[in-house]
């Protein structure tokens, strides 16, 4: 969980699978697909990841603080790296070990 301290407010940003369910609900998306630099990515993070803290918070809220925040490209960053930080692209980050896929891909039948 981070603070984020805009126009003299702080706002808890923490991301659970709540928050994760949330984006892609709301984005149609995958999370591995959502994040890009757009205007709308940024603002559905911000909007996902405050959630848990601020439940009422809408993503036109969310705008308001991109907007507010003023540096949307850090401000990416930022919530990128907690989204990394609470294990959202693990996995789907990680290449296979190297044996599994070469075993996968010579994996021949057998003959009785």
């Amino acid at each position: 969980m981070i603070t984020l301290e805009i126009n003299g407010q702080n706002y808890k940003v923490e991301y659970d699978i709540n928050a994760g369910c949330d984006m892609e609900d709301r984005s149609g998306k995958i999370i591995t697909r959502l994040v890009d630099d757009s205007l709308t990515a940024v603002r559905l993070m911000l909007w996902g990841g405050l959630r848990l803290h601020h439940e009422d918070i809408t993503l036109t809220d969310a705008g308001r603080l991109v907007s507010a925040h003023g540096d949307r490209i850090t401000l990416m960053q930022t919530l990128l790296d907690e989204m990394v930080a609470a294990g959202f692209f693990g996995k789907a980050a990680q290449k296979p070990p190297e044996s599994k896929k070469t075993q996968r891909q010579s994996a021949k039948p057998t003959q009785p």
